[in-house]
């Protein structure tokens, strides 16, 4: 089974992509490296560390379903308040709350 991205986020000070592996999902941040795993969900990989998401200009980019994706941005690991710009699979979110880009995501 090749590594597979599932999970990727862009924003002001960094990215942090989490990879499906044969025992799990891990963590990866583009200057830290492997962070955390194996995991059971990439929710539970993207909130293992304690980090938090939420820069100013978000970009999003993920293959999980809804339920998963809702899921993730309703998690501690989310500043969803601090993004006055955030796209979704390359889709811009006008209104930067869970249900817009839970929306904008099953375009």
């Amino acid at each position: 089974m090749k590594n597979k991205t599932v999970f990727e986020i862009s924003e002001d000070a960094g990215a942090c992509w989490v990879v499906r592996k044969k025992k799990g999902f891990y963590l990866i941040g583009n200057e830290l490296g492997e962070m955390c795993g194996p995991c059971e969900t990439v929710g539970e990989a993207l909130n293992a560390t304690g980090f938090q998401f939420g820069s100013d200009v978000v970009e999003v980019t993920c293959d999980v379903s809804a339920a998963e994706l809702r899921e993730i941005l309703e998690s501690p690991a989310f500043l969803l308040g601090n993004a006055s710009h955030l796209s979704i699979n390359g889709v811009s979110v006008e209104d930067v709350d869970i249900n817009s880009i839970v929306a904008a995501y099953k375009r």
